[in-house]
């Protein structure tokens, strides 16, 4: 769960293939993973219901059209806890790209920066969405006829949320997510989101957030691929230490100009089969596998490489094409055609309740949890 690689075989290559053969490791899964447990525990099974439906071999939720996207990716050292000191530079560094865009992805909290948010001091940095910081980056979008997508710790009926915004280019909100997997620190001041919402657009596709890191949270990445999203949109303000890492291939098994970036990022694109944007912070020059990336679907076939932004303040422009190689070896219609979504109903339970006790003790039973109807 750490990204160890515990064994592996010498590499075939199509000139010098090798005799099969078996490896063997030992897991031991009692041994303390940080990972693990932060899944564990902020895992959310009542959020994950699609796991149950059968989305085969026909979905009209599915958008194939063939879409260009021309995404900047905003990436700078930010002014905590200075709104219009970051709305400013993030506008200095979409102005400087001389090439046209239709989207812009800011990291997580925009405008605020990389304030410790906590119950002393989140009245004075959430907003409502109408603003200042919606008003100013509506004013973005609308300056540079861009969809744009940032995030802000918002305030609505007395509670607070970790929320992202998506804006078209007229700068009018096309939805909105609040963070529906808070870590420790976020419960102890924010509400949490009830809904994985997808934004369909005419122009980008279908879209859906992760915030910051929610990334380790694997059901998002197959809850989207179920919800055929096209993107997966990631605010991130990730330092590359506290979860995560490089990505780390055995030498040979995929082109090298694949074999880099965060290896949760890069599975997110690679197991939903979703174009993941990532807008990170600038990282440390230690930490440069970590900087603001497009993912693409099959890397293995380097289609496409991590396309990852130079280690400095930049709108690092990424261009690619929605539903442009679905012939390959895997596309989110095989992905999703090849599930046993019959298998997946325990995911989908709270391991305390009574359901999932019954499943439990009896997992053939067809009808699941009759017992337990009336107590879930």
């Amino acid at each position: 769960s750490s990204g160890k690689q515990l064994a592996s075989s010498k590499a075939s290559t199509w000139t010098k293939p090798r005799d099969p053969q078996i490896i063997y490791a030992t897991i031991d899964t009692a041994k303390k993973s940080d990972q693990k447990e932060f899944w564990l525990k902020h895992r959310r099974p009542e959020l994950y219901g699609i796991y149950n439906l059968y989305k085969a071999p026909d979905d009209p939720a599915t958008n194939n059209s063939q879409t260009q996207i021309a995404a900047l990716l905003v990436q700078y050292y930010p002014v905590n806890g200075d709104v219009n000191a970051n709305a400013k530079k993030v506008d200095g560094l979409i102005k400087a790209n001389p090439n046209g865009f239709n989207l812009a992805v800011l990291p997580f909290n925009s405008f605020v920066g990389k304030v410790v948010l906590n119950k002393e001091n989140i009245a004075q940095y959430a907003e409502s969405l109408d603003g200042k910081s919606v008003s100013l980056a509506a004013d973005i979008a609308k300056k540079y006829k861009t969809y744009l997508l940032f995030s802000m710790p918002e305030s609505k009926d007395g509670k607070y949320y970790e929320t992202a915004i998506l804006l078209d280019f007229n700068g009018k909100q096309v939805g909105i997510y609040r963070k529906s997997h808070l870590n420790a620190e976020e419960q102890k001041w924010a509400t949490a989101g009830n809904d994985l919402p997808v934004f369909s657009t005419n122009d980008l596709g279908r879209v859906a957030v992760m915030l910051n890191d929610e990334v380790r949270i694997p059901e998002l990445t197959e809850v989207y691929a179920l919800n055929r999203v096209n993107l997966i949109l990631i605010p991130a303000m990730y330092d590359g230490k506290a979860y995560g890492g490089e990505v780390n291939i055995p030498k040979g098994l995929v082109p090298a100009a694949s074999n880099r970036g965060m290896y949760m990022w890069f599975d997110i694109a690679k197991y939903s089969q979703a174009y993941t944007l990532v807008a990170n912070y600038l990282p440390k020059e230690s930490a440069q596998f970590a900087g603001s990336a497009l993912y693409s679907l099959v890397p293995e076939e380097a289609v496409y490489p991590p396309n990852i932004a130079p280690n400095k303040e930049i709108a690092h422009q990424v261009l690619f094409e929605t539903n442009l190689k679905n012939n390959l070896w895997i596309n989110q219609q095989k992905l999703v055609v090849a599930r046993r979504w019959d298998q997946a109903t325990p995911l989908t339970l709270d391991t305390q309740g009574a359901c999932f006790k019954e499943w439990q003790k009896d997992s053939t039973n067809p009808e699941m949890c009759p017992k337990a109807a009336g107590k879930r």
